[in-house]
């Protein structure tokens, strides 16, 4: 049922939700089949599966629905998490586009990434065939050392005591890095494919959570937030 949900981008399943407050039953619904929650991000949507009956493209349906039963079936903390962040993400999504959903789906994009990354040991992977992210690494150390004693030579050190922390808190791995990681590891497709996927998300999401205007936005503005 997971696997069906995955590849269809709806839930598999009728569920039931119970809100409790202070020891009382608030709310007890139950979702028909009809109303289940849908994601159009898919890998099998209506689109695909018209295109595939009108022999546009190649789709092997049943091959990517064993190979996703296959994952949903191994009893293991990634599967399980995977399917949670999943759902959540299929019922961040059943709605009309809008800021709201966009700003749910961002966060459990990124814990989506950062679980695979964790739990397929990628950084440790990274580390080993990345010359580069080990000169970041020793760079950084060097830097910590040397605010350090600047730290500890000046009365009035406030400003590299800021630095230190800016520092010791750099990133290794950052989101684009993760997700690079990740695409090669499972062998798919980085340039002119997932890398525009990226840039898509980091469009979308940086100005919406950090620096977006709305209450000067234009009628025009509107329509184009809505239609991406």
């Amino acid at each position: 049922m997971d696997a069906l949900a995955f590849v269809h981008g709806t839930h598999a399943w009728p569920y039931r939700v119970e809100y409790w407050h202070s020891g009382r039953k608030v709310t007890d619904r139950v979702t028909a089949a009809e109303k289940l929650g849908r994601t159009a991000h898919a890998p099998f949507n209506e689109a695909l599966e018209f295109n595939a009956r009108a022999g546009k493209v190649e789709w092997d349906y049943l091959g990517t629905l064993k190979i996703a039963a296959a994952f949903f079936e191994q009893d293991s903390a990634l599967r399980k998490e995977v399917a949670s962040i999943l759902f959540l993400f299929r019922e961040a999504d059943n709605a009309v586009h809008s800021e709201i959903t966009t700003l749910a789906m961002c966060p459990l994009f990124e814990n989506l990434l950062n679980l695979i990354f964790r739990e397929l040991k990628l950084g440790e992977k990274a580390l080993i065939e990345n010359r580069g992210l080990n000169l970041f690494e020793r760079a950084r150390h060097v830097i910590d050392r040397c605010i350090t004693q600047k730290v500890r030579r000046n009365k009035e050190k406030e400003g590299y005591e800021r630095w230190q922390k800016i520092v010791s808190g750099a990133q290794l791995f950052t989101a684009r890095e993760k997700l690079q990681a990740i695409v090669n590891y499972f062998g798919l497709k980085w340039e002119g494919d997932l890398e525009l996927v990226f840039k898509t998300w980091q469009k979308a999401r940086n100005p919406l959570v950090h620096s977006t205007r709305r209450a000067d936005r234009t009628e025009d503005q509107f329509k184009e937030i809505s239609s991406q």
